[in-house]
Parts: C-alpha cells; sequence; structure tokens
C-alpha cells in the first residue's frame, strides 16, 4: 500500500507559480467551470489548476487532485485519455512539445497554446510530483503519524500485465491490455509495425505475434452481400473459406484483373504477381504470393482467406538422343 500526503503534493505545487497557475487557492468561478468542462468529479479534492483558456474562465486546463492528474485540450487535439492516476503518471514520459504543449505519454497532448503559462514550467512541477509518488511508494507513515492528510493508494500491483511498445525507434509505456486496445482502435499504435515487450520477455517481439495482444486488433468488416458484377474492377468479396472453398481466387490461373481486386494489391502489384508467376512457372503457395508482392500483415490477413494455390505440374525431365559414333 502506498500512502500519498496531500500536504506534500500541496507543498510541491506552492513552489511553483504563474499567469493562470493556482495553488489551493482557486476561485470558485474557476473551479466550478473546471469541473464542469474536464470533467473533474465532484468527490475529487482539487489541489492546484493551470488555466490555459484566454479568458480566465477555467473551461481549459490541467487540474492536479488527490488521485492524480486531470486535463482537458482544444477540439483539435485528440488524446486516448484525460487522466492519469499517480500510478500512470511516474510511468508516462512527460516532455515539453510544439506550440506550448506537453506530452503525457504516447497519444496525450495538453494543448497550451492560449497559456500565458509556460510549459517547461509545467513540465518541471510534473516531474517532480513524479518524483514524489516514487518516493511515497518506497516508505510508509509510521504508526503513529497523522493521517488526517494522508490517502492510500495501491499502484498496479501485477507489472508483468503492462506492456512496453516500440514504434518509429521510439519506446513507450507502460500499458495495460485495456489502454492498448484503445489506442489500438484509435489508431495510435499501427499493430504491423509496432513491437513490444514486458517484464520477464528475453526481448522484443512484433505487436501482432504476441496472441493476447493480437486479439486486440479488430477483424476486417464483413462486406455486404452483393450482386455479381462483371465490371474488371470491382471489388472481390471476402470468403469465408468454411462455406464456400471452390469460390476462392485461384493465384496460378487468375487474370491480371482478378488479382489486382484483391483487397491492398492494385494493378502495379498484380503486374508484379503475373511477371513473376510466368517467369518461375507459377506460385508454389499462398506464402509465396505474399512474400513475392511484399505484402503487410494487416493485408496479408484480408487476403489470405480468399485465395489458393494449384502448385505447377513439375517439369518432366528432359531427354535426347545419344549420339554414337562408330
Amino acid at each position: 500500500m502506498t500512502y500519498i500526503d496531500v500536504d506534500q503534493i500541496a507543498g510541491i505545487c506552492s513552489k511553483y507559480s504563474g499567469p493562470g497557475f493556482y495553488a489551493e487557492q482557486i476561485p470558485a468561478a474557476v473551479l466550478v467551470n473546471a469541473q464542469q468542462c474536464i470533467p473533474i468529479p465532484k468527490v475529487e479534492h482539487v489541489i492546484a489548476f493551470v488555466d490555459v483558456t484566454k479568458s480566465g474562465n477555467g473551461k481549459k486546463g490541467l487540474a492536479i487532485t488527490r488521485t492524480g492528474v486531470y486535463w482537458n485540450n482544444n477540439k483539435n487535439a485528440s488524446n486516448i485519455t484525460n487522466y492519469l492516476s499517480w500510478d500512470q503518471l511516474i510511468s508516462t514520459r512527460v516532455q515539453s512539445g510544439q506550440s506550448n504543449s506537453i506530452g503525457l505519454g504516447m497519444g496525450n497532448v495538453f494543448s497550451m497554446t492560449d497559456s500565458l503559462f509556460k510549459s517547461e514550467i509545467l513540465v518541471r512541477l510534473l516531474k517532480e510530483l513524479q518524483s514524489y509518488i516514487r518516493m511515497a511508494r518506497e516508505t510508509s507513515p509510521s504508526p503513529d503519524e497523522d493521517r488526517s492528510r494522508i490517502i492510500e493508494y495501491q499502484p498496479s500491483p501485477d507489472k508483468t500485465s503492462r506492456w512496453m511498445v516500440a514504434t518509429e525507434g521510439r519506446q513507450y509505456g507502460p500499458y495495460d491490455l485495456e489502454l492498448l486496445k484503445k489506442m489500438v482502435q484509435t489508431k495510435q499504435i499501427r499493430p504491423e509495425s509496432a513491437h513490444v515487450w514486458k517484464e520477464g520477455m528475453p526481448a522484443w517481439v512484433p505487436f501482432l505475434q504476441q496472441p493476447e495482444l493480437a486479439v486486440l486488433v479488430p477483424p476486417p468488416p464483413v462486406p455486404q452481400t452483393q450482386a455479381p458484377s462483371v465490371a474488371v474492377d470491382a471489388s472481390i468479396p471476402e470468403l469465408d473459406v468454411s462455406q464456400d472453398p471452390e469460390a476462392l481466387l485461384e493465384l496460378n490461373s487468375a487474370s491480371e484483373e482478378e488479382i489486382a481486386a484483391l483487397p491492398g494489391v492494385g494493378i502495379i502489384l498484380a503486374k508484379k504477381a503475373i511477371s513473376v508467376r510466368q517467369s518461375n512457372g507459377g506460385f508454389r503457395s499462398v506464402d509465396e504470393f505474399m512474400e513475392v508482392l511484399g505484402l503487410k500483415p494487416h493485408i496479408a490477413v484480408r487476403v489470405r482467406p480468399l485465395v489458393k494455390v494449384h502448385p505447377p505440374e513439375p517439369k518432366p525431365p528432359q531427354t535426347g538422343r545419344r549420339v554414337v559414333d562408330y
């Protein structure tokens, strides 16, 4: 169990000052607007607040509370969440961004475009709070200590259920499965190019090769039933292999137009497929077709249920007459 001293949080906040920043003494009108617009739970105690509105009405800002940090943004800034518990905050990379903004982990940005309070000052404050919470996790108050201003805080008990994510040369996290699912759905994480790691694993692995993470990727949409079309550029409907295996596209006899109509393939890759097929006598497996075209994993997943391969017949060995001189 971790004990968070509210006075310690307030003391850290009181060391900082600037336009639009309130520590403990928050104007009532500003606090009411903040609780309605961020929103902050009514039972929550706000220790400090950064107002980033031009008029100072408190409708946009960041609140430091007993249990963590809440914030909201302008309409152009999208976030996975608008709240970080203390446990999440100490595991989050806090950094200054462009246009007087702050990054609060992967997919989260606190925009301070209209604020007179400098983002670098708020970054220093949040990092000092991170240091205090880490220290609080390692110490506990004595039995006779006054706990009237102390709250109990339970961090996530199982670190092995939280994942680090690596993408585009940078590492983020740790994240639990629920947050990872939201990040995949909002396209903050691209599973086909991301790698993951968690405590106890010897090395990073591709996102889609980890079974408990691969199931977080939503399946491709089921196409609506369409009447047959003779147009050469019509999309080939995605088929259920168990229902109609004969309807699958045979890659060694398919036309260029039929291959081009496969999801994510197109005419350029289709021409390449025909050229390779003619030069080597045909594809020997669906995997060979995927490899030749260099299909990305999320495209390959959609194409695989639609195709099949009848391997080409092996060529008989060449025979010739033996000429004997007498």
